[in-house]
């Protein structure tokens, strides 16, 4: 399948460039990179962090802070990853495990974009070629500098009707994310909408990982996901903690192996901002991300820790999905209308027939490691880390 997309290409070179406006004097830069694993990335930097995004597939591939251990807290798959465009029919089949999410393995990296579809498609569809979590993630983009030194990214795939765009800036220790997705067709559409944040390893690490959302109630996947499962099929909880058989599953914390598991939660719905923070004590850093709850009202969470044996996760991938957005179960379109709301909250987005729809969403990191009963607070112009009285660390809030 060919992509519908390309990309504005830098050469490799860097660029620079000054910036007027909020935070003057910030001096931006801009290269194209590859990754250990050989993927092609275009580096944004301000001298307090740096994001990575992939052309193929329009990934966030990392997040780093200036000054701090190099731990890209975002997931680069243990098996071969490969643009979109180099991949064959031939590759997906043997070594990704086949069709409908061998292509989307095959390209995929930490923060992905799971539009239309969140989720397995039907057989029908699958049998006319659509993907797991949709088109998007499997084309190339085209990425090019704006003038006020951010990021601007699109992607158009003439099979779904659909477009969607991406708006990056950094502002201090936050990048600011505006996501716009374009119906290209004549019809109202109930579509998925979802923000694929996947973290791993060194991030993930037992006694020293933690977690904290906004969230309240919570729904265990309807079916047992195999080999680890260990939630009560379709049982609720209250956050953090689902009923498991013969226990509990703490969320705040990592499972032990095996285990492959999915739990959606509802974010608290007098909350303006949904959010996550996902710490590391031992590198002494705290991973942001912050969304309208309006747009986004759930939180999906995936563990898998070497539990699928077959390929490519082969018994040895270790991976937490923070999956926020329109839906709270990664399902076929079937079954998300099956059951449009959930606790009175919808389960999806309806896209207005050559309509768009708008988010703006923030990530960053922490310059400080947190603690398992940490929380995220506003005041004014900033975000603040506490944990139990004390203030720990901030960021700069433009929400």
């Amino acid at each position: 399948m060919k992509g519908q997309c390309s990309m504005t290409r830098q050469g490799g070179k860097k660029k620079s460039w000054g910036v007027e406006g909020q935070e003057k004097g910030q001096v931006y830069t801009m290269e194209t990179e590859r990754l250990g694993n050989g993927r092609e990335v275009m580096w944004l930097r301000n001298g307090e962090l740096a994001v990575a995004v992939a052309p193929g597939g329009g990934h966030i591939a990392a997040v780093q802070a200036a000054g701090a251990p190099a731990a890209n807290p975002l997931w680069t798959p243990p098996w071969p990853s490969h643009e979109p465009e180099w991949v064959t029919e031939a590759m997906v089949a043997g070594e990704y495990g086949g069709a409908p999410e061998g292509r989307t393995l095959a390209s995929i990296l930490g923060h992905n974009l799971a539009l239309d579809l969140f989720g397995t498609p039907s057989a029908e569809e699958t049998a006319a070629g659509v993907l797991t979590h949709g088109f998007f993630g499997t084309q190339r983009w085209e990425w090019v500098a704006e003038a006020d030194g951010g990021l601007a990214g699109r992607c158009s795939v003439a099979r779904s009707e659909m477009a969607v765009e991406r708006r990056i800036r950094l502002d201090g220790g936050m990048a600011w994310v505006e996501e716009t997705v374009t119906n290209l067709g004549i019809w109202d559409r109930p579509i998925a909408w979802q923000q694929h944040v996947t973290l791993g390893p060194p991030w993930l690490e037992d006694g020293a990982f933690w977690l904290a959302v906004n969230a309240e109630r919570g729904r265990a996947f309807p079916q047992a996901l195999g080999k680890g499962s260990r939630l009560i099929p379709g049982g609720e909880g209250r956050w953090p903690v689902m009923p498991a058989e013969g226990a509990q599953v703490d969320y705040r914390r990592l499972p032990v192996a095996p285990a492959s598991e999915f739990a959606a939660f509802r974010i608290q719905p007098e909350a303006e901002w949904g959010y996550l923070l996902a710490g590391n004590r031992r590198l002494g850093q705290t991973l942001l991300y912050a969304w309208p709850r309006a747009t986004f009202p759930w939180l999906g969470i995936w563990d898998e820790r070497e539990a699928r044996d077959t390929a490519p996760w082969n018994g040895r991938t270790w991976t937490r999905g923070l999956e926020f957005g329109a839906s709270p179960f990664p399902s076929s379109r079937r079954d998300l209308l099956r059951e449009p709301a959930l606790w009175g909250t919808p389960t999806y987005s309806w896209l207005p027939a050559r309509g768009r729809l708008t988010v703006r969403y923030a990530l960053g990191l922490f310059g400080d490691g947190g603690e398992v009963n940490s929380e995220l607070r506003w005041d004014g112009g900033r975000v603040e880390l506490w944990a139990g009285r004390r203030r720990r660390a901030t960021l700069p809030w433009r929400g």
